[in-house]
């Protein structure tokens, strides 16, 4: 598949998104959604652990912008202390067609980290924490995050292209 094929079908799944848009139309549900049964066993009995097992977080993502940049779809959210890995792996598998990359950091745990899928498989899984010298470059380069001190703590965003 061409380039201009995937990108013109990432549009159209993400102008699909845009269509049928409500609060919750941005979330990991929609894509690898949590089974009926644990549905109906509950979040405190079931879903917690199905969540943190099959998306890599507790919760779903919180969506703080999307958009369309270079051809490409961007999406900016948080999620409770990590990155949705194992969601990001499954969903790269359903969709071989189509490139994903999340670049994550957490802040209160000092880790941050990058994932690509590309052909329906892991083309790059990269994580680093405070305690490792490559840290504060990945933050900035990555990022965009400067660091203050050797705490690993951020100053402030240095750019808004990330």
């Amino acid at each position: 598949m061409t380039k201009d094929k995937k990108l013109k079908l990432a549009t159209e799944i993400f102008e699909e998104y845009l269509e049928n848009f409500t609060e919750r139309s941005y979330c990991l549900n929609a894509l690898y959604p949590v089974p009926d049964w644990i549905k109906e066993a509950g979040y405190h009995k079931a879903g917690h652990d199905w969540c943190v097992e099959h998306w890599g977080t507790k919760w779903d993502i919180h969506v703080q912008d999307s958009r369309i940049l270079d051809g490409e779809l961007y999406f900016a959210f948080d999620t409770p202390w990590g990155p949705p890995d194992d969601w990001l792996k499954k969903v790269g598998q359903d969709y071989p067609t189509l490139r994903f990359e999340l670049k994550y950091y957490e802040p209160g745990l000092c880790f941050a980290g990058k994932i690509v899928m590309e052909s329906g498989a892991v083309a790059l899984e990269y994580e680093v924490t405070r305690k490792e010298p490559e840290y504060k470059d990945f933050l900035e380069t990555e990022l965009g995050i400067e660091i203050q001190d050797d705490d690993g703590y951020p100053v402030r965003p240095t750019d808004e292209k990330n």
